[in-house]
């Protein structure tokens, strides 16, 4: 089997040959697109863009949750919330 990075007309005509450029040039692409520290630095940027253009949904959620266990822990606070609503809708 040949090496694939030589050119099949010799050294001195590889520069002339259009279908090895074209192929030398697309291992240098695939090599810089597929590196794997690249990737993982990509799939990190990807993640945190994608965690800040949802974190509004899950703060309010989390927000609900939180006061949820709070008045579950404190049932006292309960009836004084509950009190402080119907003065507000007064």
């Amino acid at each position: 089997m040949c090496r694939l990075d030589y050119s099949p007309l010799g050294r001195k005509l590889e520069t002339t040959d259009s279908g090895f450029s074209a192929y030398c040039g697309f291992i240098h692409v695939e090599c810089a697109h597929r590196h794997p520290i690249v990737l993982c630095f990509i799939s990190h940027l990807l993640r945190d863009h994608l965690y800040r253009k949802s974190s509004k949904h899950w703060t309010k959620a989390r927000h609900k949750w939180i006061l949820a266990v709070f008045l579950l822990n404190n049932p006292t606070i309960v009836i004084q919330r509950k009190q402080y609503q119907n003065r507000s809708k007064q």
